[in-house]
């Protein structure tokens, strides 16, 4: 999944520094892995097993 991009206003208007949307966007991707391999594995297996 690609993000095309994070609107600099907004961030700015959240007082966010960059830095920390880094580490932010870095965990919503590990987290989006994490979720992502459920579903998938799991789709995997049951072909595995047909």
């Amino acid at each position: 999944m690609v993000l095309s991009g994070l609107n600099g206003a907004a961030i700015n208007k959240l007082g966010l520094a960059p830095s920390a949307v880094q580490t932010m966007m870095a965990q919503a991707g590990r987290q989006f892995e994490a979720i992502s391999g459920v579903f998938f594995d799991a789709g995997q297996e049951a072909r595995d097993k047909a």
